[in-house]
């Protein structure tokens, strides 16, 4: 009986230590990402962001200028998101690595026109629309979509050109 007890205690003692330095592990494993996302003028606009890990292939949907709580590693983000203006569309999509608290920006300020043309120019009756998609990576199902009015389409570069 003394032996059924004594292990019991042992047992009892370390399944807590275990536990608690399990999610230590797991706590110091996460980090969070804050998307922010700039209209045309600079100011906050919602958005969707498609996050891509690109080492464990988790997908993932998150809001754009709120605070959400990612594993560390490294990303890949698509979005497009419609100005403050209502007409003006914005696409745009960069790499991120999360370590702790990493935050990463979307300015629409930054944005390029999409310009096309067809020669010759299609006829009047013709609704005109431009259209321009982003995606993280090949395969990847973090891609985003927009269109637009001609004049009212932007993509934001990513600084690796």
């Amino acid at each position: 009986m003394r032996r059924t007890t004594a292990a019991a205690s042992v047992v009892t003692m370390l399944v807590p230590l275990l536990l608690a330095g399990a999610s230590t592990a797991s706590a110091a494993a996460n980090g969070s990402l804050t998307v922010t996302t700039l209209d045309r003028s600079g100011k906050p606009v919602y958005a969707q962001v498609a996050v891509y890990n690109t080492r464990t292939n988790d997908f993932r949907y998150i809001d754009g200028n709120k605070k959400t709580s990612l594993p560390n590693g490294s990303y890949e983000l698509a979005t497009s998101f419609t100005g403050g203006n209502g007409e003006d569309g914005i696409v745009g999509g960069h790499s991120v690595k999360v370590s702790g608290a990493t935050t990463t920006t979307f300015d629409a300020r930054k944005g390029r026109p999409v310009k096309v043309s067809i020669s010759p120019a299609p006829g009047s009756g013709y609704d005109r629309t431009v259209s321009a998609a982003v995606c993280a990576t090949d395969n990847s199902p973090a891609t985003m979509s927009m269109s637009a009015a001609p004049g009212d389409l932007y993509v934001i570069p990513n600084s690796s050109k």
